[in-house]
């Protein structure tokens, strides 16, 4: 099928912007949760809001050498894994990629790529801990207030998509929602419901370091997080780091034990806030890859346990840890491609020891994931 009025791609690929084709779908790609197909001629397209076994119409949004992207036109036969969005704005927003699919498929499919992902780490299944709410679980939600509207910013654009709830968010952070005076200029509010249940309302560019600003934005699981990560810390050790500690959500599983521990993070408002939880814990404001650059040793018998932004240790901090070869590591990441990165520059002086997955973000395509690694 073709669009009478395709504009040329200029990536020189024999496709034009604008043709249409029919195209089944195979799997998804995470984590952007893009269904995958193939192009008649060959070539990988991936197609936003579409189900693995969907049948269907698409349109190029976008060609280039190596894959295209497209649109759904029309669904001829939809997978047996759709389901209805009960968001009325699914779709548009662009907060949640998969509300069209059963929570039983995503984690499927979640699975499917992660085993693919990390077929040269490990022979094992890896495996996802599901979220006991696939619904209303963020704890923390940030909306745009404009002209009197409040809501969440469109996909691939700066417009406001006004709403009146969030299905991701928890009940406390709806009703606050509700609340919520959208007049005057435009501005990003924050509003998060602390550990103690006290919901708070703030313009996101306003820090106030007693808010848990740096908290998992699913409280339930980040229980499980914290269980894994202290069934992982069995054993006798001399010393503990929690590195990117944040405002010290690690560092509390540590805190009835002998060892000695210490907590580096970039942001001294958080260690501060760290610091009084932990009062008999060592906190220090600073790079993290430069506070292990700075070190001359650590103790044979130590635990580290990281939890690094979304960019990953990256080559300083790997360089730094392989030098100084910590008896065990824990490294949790939310983005696959990261991880992948750091385990291949860990993998000379450490031995990946178990590989597991939290479904942290349901309805979306991301996922925490989790590492332990022994020294070799």
């Amino acid at each position: 099928m073709k669009n009478a009025n395709k504009k040329a791609d200029r990536t020189g690929t024999p496709f034009f912007i604008g043709d249409s084709f029919e195209l089944e779908i195979q799997r998804l790609a995470f984590p952007d949760g893009n269904g995958v197909g193939r192009h008649p001629e060959g070539i990988t397209v991936f197609v936003p809001f579409s189900a693995p076994g969907d049948r269907l119409v698409v349109e190029i949004t976008e060609a280039n050498p190596r894959y295209l992207k497209a649109r759904i036109q029309q669904i001829l036969e939809a997978s047996k894994d759709r389901v209805e969005a009960p968001c009325p704005v699914f779709g548009t927003c662009g907060g949640c990629q998969l509300q069209h699919l059963s929570y039983e498929s995503q984690i499927h499919w979640k699975q499917q790529d992660l085993q693919f992902a990390f077929k040269r780490f490990t022979t094992q299944d890896v495996p996802i801990h599901k979220s006991p709410s696939p619904w209303n679980y963020r704890n923390r939600i940030q909306v745009q207030t404009e002209k009197g509207q409040l809501g969440f910013t469109a996909q691939g654009s700066h417009r406001l998509v006004p709403v009146s709830q969030c299905a991701i968010a928890e009940p406390q952070i709806n009703q606050a929602l509700k609340q919520l005076d959208a007049s005057g200029p435009r501005k990003r509010v924050e509003i998060q419901r602390t550990p103690d249940g006290e919901v708070h309302l703030s313009q996101s560019d306003q820090h106030q370091p007693g808010l848990h600003r740096f908290s998992q934005v699913n409280s339930q699981q980040n229980e499980t997080l914290k269980a894994i990560a202290s069934q992982w810390s069995v054993g006798e050790f001399d010393e503990i780091y929690d590195l990117y500690c944040g405002q010290g959500n690690f560092s509390q599983l540590f805190e009835d034990r002998q060892e000695q521990l210490t907590g580096v993070e970039l942001s001294e408002a958080s260690t501060k806030v760290a610091q009084s939880l932990l009062p008999n814990a060592k906190f220090i404001a600073m790079d993290v890859a430069e506070y292990l650059k700075a070190l001359d040793k650590v103790a044979d018998k130590s635990l580290v346990l990281l939890d690094p932004p979304r960019s990953g240790l990256g080559p300083l901090a790997t360089r730094h840890l392989r030098r100084l070869k910590p008896q065990r590591l824990i490294l949790i990441s939310c983005h696959p491609a990261t991880l992948k990165r750091d385990l291949e520059a860990l993998s000379n002086d450490f031995h990946l020891q178990k590989l597991e997955a939290v479904d942290m973000f349901p309805q979306t395509g991301h996922l925490e994931l989790m590492a332990l690694l022994e020294r070799k």
